[in-house]
């Protein structure tokens, strides 16, 4: 089967399998996040804590970013990926470069920052005219971060990344 005629996936499909993904990267976080326990004698780290921006830039940043550049490079395929039957590959239709898994990780999540601070400042601000430009900021970085509403199926990151989300056939299974 050649590269063109496998589909692209669908936005309902990639959706589905990010929250799949959630499943093990939130447990993931939590232990990275106990990773710094020690360094506090055993005790919680709360806000104020010297530690607590450490802590958190590794539960919420580094980890997700390792788990999609590992997976991606390793396999193409995170365990929601392959749930659903689909695959990263680069525009050829090969397996990411370790390059490649490592970019579009950080835009994923780089998009999920800034959707998550754009929304957070527009709540704060009552969604009132100052809202305007974090508002915009979150819904710029949805945007790119969603596949666009055309026939090639692409979000920006996939552009930017020259990557693709193809929709594998369904594999037969053989009668004994």
């Amino acid at each position: 089967m050649s590269q063109q005629s496998i589909p692209k996936a669908t936005a309902i499909k990639r959706i589905l399998a990010f929250i799949y993904d959630l499943f093990l990267i939130i447990p993931l976080m939590m232990l990275s996040a106990l990773i710094w326990l020690p360094f506090n004698n055993g005790l919680a780290i709360e806000p104020g804590n010297s530690l607590y921006p450490f802590m958190i830039s590794t539960a919420t940043i580094l980890t997700p970013t390792l788990f999609y550049a590992y997976f991606w490079h390793k396999g193409g395929q995170t365990l929601g990926m392959r749930s659903w039957r689909l695959r990263i590959v680069n525009v050829a239709g090969n397996p990411l470069t370790p390059r490649q898994s490592a970019t579009r990780a950080v835009l994923l999540i780089l998009s999920l920052v800034l959707i998550s601070v754009g929304f957070n400042m527009a709540f704060a601000l009552n969604f009132t005219i100052q809202a305007i430009i974090p508002l915009a900021l979150a819904l710029i970085s949805l945007f790119g971060m969603c596949q666009t509403f055309t026939a090639k199926r692409v979000s920006l990151i996939d552009v930017l990344t020259h990557t693709r989300i193809v929709q594998l056939p369904k594999v037969e299974k053989q009668k004994k």
